[in-house]
């Protein structure tokens, strides 16, 4: 918590003592604290922190992760912490967030999995026209961690059919007249 830290007698000292584990140093320390809400730096040991609405976040630094097509039905591995399980089964709507049913007729395959990009928009169910994913995302109070590493699923057509965790697309919700549907199911690896 920055406030309680700025009550410190020598708050640059106790950041420094907490965040040198981390690889930061002196010089980027003190860039940490005069950062904005929203500035991301970097160690060189692989970590970065992330000044949060009066707060300090660290994680490791995000790999980067090529798209990954899901031609078929099946169990994928979408990175070292996560699988995606894809099955098509008889018409329900999922209420789990990490679950997503959509329209078999509608979700054309081959699907792609990928981290959400700048301008990525989709038509979240239940609202009229187009939104883009990061105004959904500052909507829900993400943090610039949660954004960058933000799973999509779009189909064929590039169209966005679930911003994993958080909203279905309406293009291929799952209506009255849907026989069967593609459920995504989004997991750790244990």
């Amino acid at each position: 918590n920055l406030n309680e830290l700025e009550e410190c007698h020598s708050s640059e000292y106790v950041a420094f003592e907490w965040l040198k584990k981390y690889g930061f140093n002196g010089h980027q320390v003190r860039q940490i604290i005069a950062a904005e809400t929203g500035s991301i730096i970097s160690s060189s040991a692989g970590f970065d922190v992330l000044v949060d609405r009066g707060r300090l976040l660290v994680e490791p630094s995000l790999k980067p992760m090529k798209p990954m097509l899901i031609p078929e039905p099946g169990t994928y591995r979408v990175d070292e912490h996560t699988k995606m399980a894809v099955r098509k089964c008889g018409a329900y709507v999922s209420t789990e967030p990490q679950t997503a049913t959509v329209d078999a007729a509608k979700a054309l395959f081959p699907l792609t999995v990928r981290r959400v990009a700048a301008g990525d928009k989709m038509k979240p169910y239940g609202m009229r026209g187009h939104k883009l994913l990061s105004d959904l995302m500052t909507d829900l109070k993400m943090t610039a961690f949660e954004k960058r590493r933000q799973l999509v699923v779009a189909d064929a057509n590039g169209d966005i059919l679930w911003a994993a965790g958080l909203r279905v697309g309406q293009q291929a919700a799952v209506t009255k007249s849907t026989d069967e549907v593609v459920e995504m199911r989004i997991f750790a690896i244990k």
